[in-house]
């Protein structure tokens, strides 16, 4: 069983929607009806739901299944956005059209699950042919280089009501 898979009924716990997230990618847009927005990694979907809640069609995929089985009950009911699909974020330009996306982002340190700089790199080719001319890339990781540098051998502890992490 894959480790998301097997963290899903917790993950909204461990990682919950953001609103600074949200209002940061908000940032860079300018709403209007067919902007197309891309989220790779979306876990269970809620910062994809909002985005498509005030109007933006939303694709959003993950390498999991079960996180789109969860993303899947979190879209609103008569809602065509966002569209989730399980997908390996190094294929996404196989399965969208070029010039296609005005945003594209990876947010909750989804790029090092790539395994290699190779992987990287074409990831970012591959979100450069998608994204429209004006098109933007977000991208959030950790800062592994300080974790290395200062030698910091576990994360912070996320704790809440609902779990311990």
């Amino acid at each position: 069983m894959d480790f998301y898979t097997n963290i899903s009924n917790y993950y909204d716990h461990i990682f919950p929607f953001d609103i600074e997230q949200f209002d940061f990618i908000k940032s860079f847009i300018i709403i209007k009806k067919k902007q197309n927005i891309l989220e790779t990694g979306c876990g269970t979907g809620h910062l994809s739901v909002k985005l498509a809640e005030i109007g933006l069609n939303v694709h959003a995929i993950d390498s999991d299944q079960e996180m789109i089985n969860m993303a899947e009950k979190n879209k609103k009911i008569n809602f065509k956005y966002p569209i989730f699909k399980k997908m390996d974020m190094r294929s996404i330009k196989y399965k969208f059209s070029h010039d296609f996306f005005d945003l594209i982002f990876c947010f909750g340190n989804t790029l090092p699950h790539l395994t290699d700089k190779e992987d990287i790199s074409a990831f970012i080719k591959s979100s450069h042919v998608l994204l429209k001319k004006k098109g933007i890339l977000l991208i959030q990781v950790l800062n592994y280089e300080y974790i290395l540098n200062k030698n910091i051998n576990k994360l912070p502890l996320i704790e809440n009501d609902e779990i311990i992490f």
